[in-house]
């Protein structure tokens, strides 16, 4: 059999493989898809909060051209912001924009009334979408690529995507390279971050596009480390209030704390004395060290007039658990740390 210690898609040339989290059994087809539906969600979810190309990439450095990472950026980006723009300005004789002086003055006469000139006629400057600008048609015919990939690979379904389809003349990027040199010539021009990531993605997807003509390679969405993406689910379910000011979780305190105080800054760093003394310096030696045990989750809350303050530890386990036996539980580390997790905090 084989192993995997990845949660998402791996597509490798036209198979696709989906990896479920562990806690998930086999069932029935639609059933299994739904669920996964909802996993991408999350992971693109944790993967926008952290950093959106490198959780895409599964955190494999060495997969230095990810096509699937591509298409999903392409068609999630043209969701949430449209499509590439460029506007142009249009000069009108006596239209209704913004009065253009120069123009007016080069152009125009003047009438003289008390030393002062006045223009009956004036041009008048507007900007609009430029809908024929090549590097919005690009867009548009790089979507419509993406989106039939997809397709293909059956993907749309689970990562909650419709079908795009654009009317642009494809002739016009045919020739891979004129396209890059194009598009290196308008990023070297362009300022605004947004257009600067879309032009850079798209350059990978066309540069690329000719190697991925026979299969699409090895390409993958999702994490080896889903037991994070768990920890923060649990964190935001369950209202973490683990880097909350002391002042502002709903709790009277005993004894005086500082206003910068939390209920992680609660947990000391353990603290380095030699058991011998030091015969060459008057200073006493210790060292702080640099991490100390940090708990998962604090959950403080109210219910039938009665407050709970409870500490949570994620765990990302798939225990066996019945009149007979247990099995893939915890172990006795992960329950110590709970206990002296209390002591703390008493």
């Amino acid at each position: 059999y084989y192993y995997f210690k990845y949660v998402g898609i791996i597509v490798y040339n036209n198979l696709v493989i989906k990896c479920y989290p562990k806690y998930i059994k086999n069932d029935d087809n639609d059933s299994i898809n739904e669920n996964l539906k909802i996993i991408m969600k999350v992971i693109r979810k944790y993967g926008n909060n952290e950093s959106v190309i490198e959780m895409m990439n599964g955190e494999f450095e060495d997969l230095k051209f990810n096509l699937l990472s591509i298409i999903l950026f392409i068609l999630y980006d043209y969701i949430d912001n449209g499509l590439y723009s460029s506007e142009k300005d249009i000069y009108t004789f006596n239209g209704e924009g913004e009065i253009d002086w120069n123009k007016t003055i080069d152009n125009t006469y003047a009438f003289i009334k008390n030393g002062i000139p006045l223009y009956l006629d004036v041009y008048t400057n507007t900007s609009v979408d430029d809908e024929f600008n090549y590097f919005k048609q690009l867009h548009m015919y790089v979507i419509g690529q993406c989106s039939k990939i997809i397709e293909e690979l059956c993907l749309d379904k689970i990562f909650s995507l419709p079908k795009f389809y654009f009317d642009v003349d494809e002739y016009y990027f045919n020739d891979t390279q004129v396209v890059l040199n194009n598009i290196e010539k308008e990023m070297s021009v362009q300022f605004i971050t947004r257009k600067q990531v879309v032009l850079q993605t798209i350059y990978k997807f066309i540069s690329h596009r000719d190697i991925n003509s026979l299969g699409y390679g090895i390409s993958i969405f999702g994490t080896s480390n889903f037991n994070l993406v768990w920890e923060k689910v649990c964190k935001s379910v369950l209202n973490d209030k683990l880097d909350y000011s002391l002042d502002n979780i709903g709790v009277n305190l005993i004894g005086e704390h500082k206003k910068e105080d939390t209920l992680r800054s609660l947990i000391e760093k353990p603290l380095w004395i030699p058991n011998i003394e030091n015969t060459h310096e008057d200073k006493k030696i210790e060292h702080e060290a640099t991490k100390t045990l940090i708990p998962d989750g604090i959950s403080i809350f109210e219910l039938n007039n009665k407050k709970y303050f409870i500490l949570f530890d994620a765990k990302y386990y798939d225990i066996v658990f019945n009149t007979t036996k247990i099995y893939n539980n915890p172990g006795v580390g992960d329950i110590t740390k709970q206990y002296l997790y209390e002591l703390v905090y008493k």
